[in-house]
């Protein structure tokens, strides 16, 4: 006979008992542990938009600012703004009905072109010269220019490595307080606008080199003082364009750099076929110390300070293209330009990388070795608040479609002949109200925790 053990109805009912109660008491505690995780996620986030952590945050090489033990020049104590958590609302700076990038760039060529008919006609005819840059483009190189090719038919196009480059520039970072007397002598012969190209070659590049200027003349004297020699060496048909802002408003580098581009193309201040034009965006206090990173235009847009002594001649990251950096006409208008909502220090180079990123463009870059820059030592202006700046640079890719060439709005004052450089000089007006709000509610904020 087999025993089969029964267990207890009494017993079973008392463990379903016991563990029902353990469920219920964790469904009880449940809303209080949603609870305590919410607040603390509040409060992370509360303290994280506060000004001390917001300054600790930025990284320390975004826009070139932001790096421990750097001088900020004192900006004026006006009346402050109490914004509080109020966040950076951009909408109200787009103009949703702008023209689109390709609509406005054809319309740009086509108004270069019709402005520049008679050139056109006189290049045309030039059978000889439209013969030699079609073989020279299909070989993988150009030629600088058609224009008074008959003085220069029986030249030989200049080498690819200039018997004239010495290599390593010996620079210093410390202002050498030049006079432009000092500069001329040692930078002659030059055109009586800033260019120079050699006489026994036909230089393959023909280079506009802008260089974004306010009040720092003794940076440009020190810089020219280093480039001319060293653009004569690569044997390059170059001109340098000094870009100034007017007025005492907060600078904006983008803003004037595209603008730069549409005078200098408008006024036809290089002249040549569009397809063998470079730019080269230039630093005023980026001292280039090898001649062998060559000023011209590769492939796709190129940045040439790879190695800067400040950072410890290693590339930060590698959507940097600030300090020297280069790009054909066809490319900037892809990218629609520098944006025209950086007012202050720091962040526009960071988007142009962003929308290279976003078109499709790669950066190319020349090895670290050559591409070596020394910055001068100067006074730092103080950088875009962190508010406008991190929201620009967080919508690059989708914004530069309505924020660039399409929108820029300058007011050209004068266009002065150097022997040094053409002076470029433009108003871009002032700020938005509301980044001048943002930005002394940052400028506030970091004085009473630098006094602290």
């Amino acid at each position: 006979m087999q025993l089969i053990r029964i267990k207890r109805p009494s017993l079973v009912r008392k463990k379903v008992r016991r563990f029902s109660r353990s469920w219920i008491r964790c469904f009880r505690i449940l809303p209080l542990i949603l609870l305590f995780i919410t607040l603390l996620a509040f409060s992370f986030y509360s303290v994280s938009q506060s000004p001390s952590s917001m300054r600790r945050s930025i990284h320390p090489y975004v826009g070139f600012g932001g790096s421990r033990g750097v001088m900020i020049k004192q900006i004026g104590q006006d009346k402050v703004v109490v914004l509080g958590d109020t966040q950076f609302k951009l909408d109200p700076l787009i103009d949703r009905n702008a023209t689109t990038p390709e609509v406005w760039a054809r319309q740009f060529i086509n108004l270069i072109r019709s402005t520049h008919i008679a050139d056109l006609i006189l290049q045309e005819s030039n059978i000889t010269c439209l013969k030699k840059m079609a073989d020279r483009r299909n070989s993988g190189t150009v030629i600088s220019t058609c224009y008074n090719l008959d003085a220069n038919a029986d030249l030989e196009e200049c080498p690819s490595i200039p018997q004239t480059l010495i290599g390593h520039i010996n620079v210093s970072s410390d202002p050498l307080n030049l006079t432009p007397a000092e500069v001329l002598r040692l930078s002659s012969p030059l055109s009586p606008d800033g260019g120079w190209q050699p006489q026994n070659c036909l230089s393959k590049y023909m280079v506009g080199i802008i260089i974004p200027y306010r009040d720092r003349k003794s940076h440009l004297l020190q810089l020219l003082y280093y480039l001319h020699p060293m653009l004569k060496r690569q044997q390059l048909n170059y001109k340098i364009f000094v870009v100034e802002q007017a007025g005492n408003n907060t600078f904006n580098k983008g803003a004037i750099m595209n603008a730069a581009f549409h005078v200098i193309l408008k006024h036809k201040l290089l002249f040549g076929p569009l397809a063998f034009i470079c730019f080269i965006f230039h630093d005023v206090d980026m001292l280039p110390e090898d001649d062998r990173n060559v000023y011209s235009c590769s492939e796709f847009p190129r940045h040439l300070s790879v190695a800067v002594n400040e950072f410890g001649y290693r590339l930060p990251y590698y959507e940097l293209v600030g300090g020297v950096f280069s790009i054909n006409i066809q490319h900037f208008l892809t990218v629609n330009g520098y944006s025209n909502l950086y007012w202050g220090w720091g962040g526009e180079d960071d988007d142009m990388g962003y929308r290279l990123s976003q078109v499709g463009l790669p950066i190319s870059r020349p090895p670290a070795t050559l591409a070596r820059y020394t910055m001068i030592k100067h006074i730092k202006r103080r950088p875009l608040a962190y508010k406008v700046r991190s929201k620009l640079v967080r919508t690059s890719k989708r914004r530069y479609r309505l924020d660039g060439l399409n929108t820029l709005k300058y007011h050209l004052l004068n266009i002065t002949h150097c022997y040094l450089y053409t002076n470029i000089l433009v108003d871009v007006g002032a700020p938005p109200k509301t980044i001048q709000d943002f930005q002394r509610e940052y400028e506030q904020s970091q004085n009473v925790s630098r006094r602290h």
